[in-house]
């Protein structure tokens, strides 16, 4: 709905693809914050609530099944920015260049994230 009421403001059409990312991003971090927030209050749900069973085969293996589990545990206890940096680069695909793009931040901030971010899952892997 943001970018439909938005929609006069965007000047270059060609531009519209990368408007639209920028504003779905902004979104999405406002709302995994609140929900780090209210999850914090007690109130959220927790990485077991998640239903593994729409990113994983059925007939994947019980090994892939708990690391995979784990990873996501692990992914929940990143800020939100450093999980959008690494959801983005790693998941989506984008470039660091197209990271820093729609999360209106510098590329050495992204960077910075992104690094963060896999220190911390790197540490939670070896305990």
């Amino acid at each position: 709905m943001q970018a439909l009421t938005n929609l006069d403001k965007l000047a270059e059409p060609a531009a519209f693809p990368r408007w639209l990312r920028g504003i779905v991003v902004r979104l999405l971090s406002q709302r995994l914050r609140r929900f780090a927030i209210l999850r914090r209050l007690g109130f959220g749900g927790s990485p077991q609530d998640f239903d593994f069973a729409t990113v994983i085969a059925p007939a994947a293996p019980v090994e892939i099944r708990a690391e995979i589990h784990d990873l996501y545990r692990h992914l929940e206890t990143l800020p939100t920015d450093q999980r959008m940096a690494l959801s983005l680069s790693r998941i989506e695909g984008m470039t660091n260049e197209e990271v820093a793009e729609v999360m209106q931040v510098s590329l050495a901030t992204v960077k910075r994230k992104l690094s963060a971010a896999l220190e911390t899952l790197e540490k939670a892997g070896e305990s």
